[in-house]
C-alpha cells in the first residue's frame, strides 16, 4: 500500500480524528485539510469519504482554541 491507497487515507482519518480526541486539533485539522486536498484529487469530488472527512475537520476546527494571532 502506498500514499494514495484508500486504506492509507483512511488510516490518516482515523489518525485525524484521534488527535482531536486527544487534544491536539490544530494539528488534526491541519492533517484532516491536507487530506481532503489529497481525497478530492486521488479520488474525485463525488467520493463517500469527502463529507465525512469535512465534518471530522469540522469537528476539529470547533475544538481548537481561537488564534489570538
Amino acid at each position: 500500500m502506498g500514499p494514495e491507497h484508500p486504506h492509507t487515507l483512511g488510516t490518516r482519518m482515523g489518525l485525524a480524528r484521534w488527535r482531536t480526541a486527544a487534544g491536539e486539533p490544530a494539528r488534526a485539522a491541519t492533517e484532516l485539510t491536507e487530506l481532503l486536498a489529497d481525497e478530492e484529487e486521488l479520488l474525485g469530488p463525488n467520493q463517500p469519504a469527502l463529507p465525512a472527512t469535512r465534518a471530522a475537520l469540522a469537528d476539529a476546527l470547533d475544538a481548537a482554541p481561537p488564534d489570538t494571532t
